[in-house]
């Protein structure tokens, strides 16, 4: 995707900043499963195009925690650059039922199901 930009930060000033109203829309709650998370020791890679925030992608040292894609820019590649930006040795995957079939797709199997997110592993 042209002018897909991926900024990392471990910030926990500049992620709120950044990720602003997502945080309390209530689709974007429903979709993901659960409020957002902040803890120390995880890392974010937000996608943009010019200064618009499309996506972002959040792990920790062994597990994917988030990951999320505006509507409007689903299927455009950006999570498949987010992905990317993801080290190897993180493993495991906290998924929410909207990006449960995309992680399978990447080859992920379910280990754990419940009500609002599944658990994987690769």
């Amino acid at each position: 995707m042209e002018n897909l930009r991926i900024v990392k930060s471990q910030s926990d000033y500049f992620i709120v900043q950044e990720l602003g109203t997502l945080l309390i829309n209530r689709d974007f709650i429903k979709e993901m499963g659960e409020p957002l998370i902040y803890d120390r020791g995880q890392f974010w890679s937000l996608a943009y195009i010019d200064k618009t925030l499309v996506g972002f992608i959040c792990y920790n040292l062994g597990t994917i925690l988030y990951a999320y894609t505006k509507p409007e820019y689903r299927g455009k590649g950006v999570f498949s650059k987010l992905f990317d930006e993801v080290p190897n040795y993180v493993t495991k995957v906290v998924a929410s039922n909207m990006s449960l079939p995309i992680f399978i797709k990447k080859g992920f199997t379910v280990t754990k199901n419940y009500k609002t997110c599944h658990k994987l592993i690769r």
